[in-house]
C-alpha cells in the first residue's frame, strides 16, 4: 500500500462500471466506497451490482449511505442493513452526513449519533463519518 491510499467513491451517476478495468488500474484502487441509496427510501440502481463486484476482483469495501437528518435513524440503519444482507464488506459503513436539509446543527449530530451506534451495535465495527 503506498503512503496514501488511492480510493474511489462509486454510485449510480457512474454508470455501470468494468470492474475487471478498475482491479487492473494502475495506480491501484486499494479502497471503494460504494453508495447504497439515500435516507430509507432510495436505493442506488447500481448498489446490489457494484458491491458485489468490487468483491470479486477483491478490492476492499466500505458501503457508504446518504443520511438524512430530519429522517429516523432506525429507519435509516435498517434501510442500510436490508441493502447489505450478511455482507457488512471489509471496511466499517460510512455515513455520508453532507446533507443539512435546513436542521440545526444539534438535530443533525443527534441523528448521526443513533446512527452511528445502531450501526456498531449491528456490524460490530464504528462506522466512518463523512462530512464537509
Amino acid at each position: 500500500m503506498s503512503e496514501k491510499p488511492f480510493g474511489i467513491d462509486i454510485s449510480q451517476h457512474q454508470g455501470k462500471m468494468d470492474w475487471d478495468t478498475v482491479a487492473a488500474h494502475n495506480p491501484k484502487v486499494e479502497f471503494v466506497g460504494i453508495r447504497s441509496g439515500i435516507s430509507w427510501g432510495y436505493t442506488d440502481k447500481w448498489f446490489s451490482y457494484n458491491w458485489a463486484e468490487a468483491k470479486r476482483v477483491a478490492i476492499p469495501r466500505t458501503v457508504y449511505h446518504v443520511l438524512y437528518p430530519d429522517a429516523p435513524a432506525k429507519r435509516q440503519v435498517d434501510k442500510i442493513m436490508l441493502l447489505l444482507g450478511g455482507d457488512h464488506g471489509e471496511l466499517p459503513v460510512t455515513l455520508d452526513c453532507e446533507l443539512d436539509r435546513g436542521q440545526h446543527f444539534s438535530k443533525i449530530a443527534a441523528t448521526v449519533f443513533q446512527c452511528a451506534v445502531l450501526l456498531e451495535d449491528k456490524t460490530g465495527k464504528k462506522p466512518i463519518i463523512y462530512s464537509r
